[in-house]
């Protein structure tokens, strides 16, 4: 049985191990993301980096031994906090993808930004191969381009948004 709850400290490293083997070319590391989430005083820090971040916290799927299997994550910046969350770091572990994993986090993320009065779920994703299925679990479930920004010959970070949440 698999499970999405808000991520703890007792998943941290191996919640850190996987974003950071999936994203591992960013500005600010995922692992670094999710301890800011968990911690006050690291989210201070973080957030003079992320300057418009106004809130984070992420999720993880576990298995029934609570390996973490897949990460997601929702967080605010200020320009659009009122009406939108982000999702950040969504990502499943290779040996477990095509598994419903991904789905499971993305209604996750949904359902929470639903129930805290959202009006939109964003996302920004990139044109890069690996990234390829999940874009097509972002359509499946209502998400659609809004924007498409030339980061390096030949890639794209595309820009996604969820109506009607």
């Amino acid at each position: 049985m698999i499970k999405a709850i808000p991520l703890e400290k007792k998943h941290l490293i191996q919640a850190s191990h996987l974003a950071n083997a999936v994203f591992p070319i960013e500005k600010v590391s995922p692992g670094e993301a999710f301890e800011a989430s968990l911690d006050k005083v690291k989210f201070k820090t973080f957030i003079k980096l992320e300057t418009d971040i106004t809130t984070l916290e992420y999720f993880v799927a576990l298995d029934h031994k609570e390996n973490v299997l897949g990460t997601s994550g929702l967080y605010s910046i200020k320009p659009d906090e009122k009406d939108s969350y982000w999702l950040g770091w969504f990502c499943v572990d290779q040996k477990y993808r095509g598994k419903g994993i991904g789905q499971l986090l993305l209604e996750k993320a949904i359902n929470e930004a639903k129930n805290r009065g959202k009006r939109f779920l964003k996302l920004y994703t990139s044109t890069n191969p690996s990234e390829a299925k999940a874009q097509i679990i972002y359509e499946k479930n209502g998400f659609f381009i809004t924007d498409q920004e030339r980061i390096k010959e030949g890639k794209f970070e595309t820009f996604f948004r969820k109506k009607d949440l």
